[in-house]
């Protein structure tokens, strides 16, 4: 494996994480907001995809400079 494989792949277990943990976060205030809970459901997803996108483009800026330079 090269050094923008292994980037990769930590990089994309970490967006997993961050875009869970995102979820999660949002659900529980939203939780207390909506009367319905598949509005928050909703709501929380849009924001988990949102992180896991923003995560994966940075992970994938990282990896392309960072294997340039090693």
């Amino acid at each position: 494996m090269d050094s923008f494989e292994i980037i990769l792949v930590i990089g994309l277990a970490y967006s997993v994480l961050a875009s869970l943990t995102a979820f999660l976060i949002t659900y529980n205030e939203y939780a207390h907001h909506f009367v319905e809970k598949r509005q928050a459901v909703r709501h929380a997803l849009e924001v988990a995809l949102t992180a896991f996108v923003f995560f994966l483009i940075v992970t994938l800026a990282l990896a392309f400079l960072l294997s340039e330079r090693l």
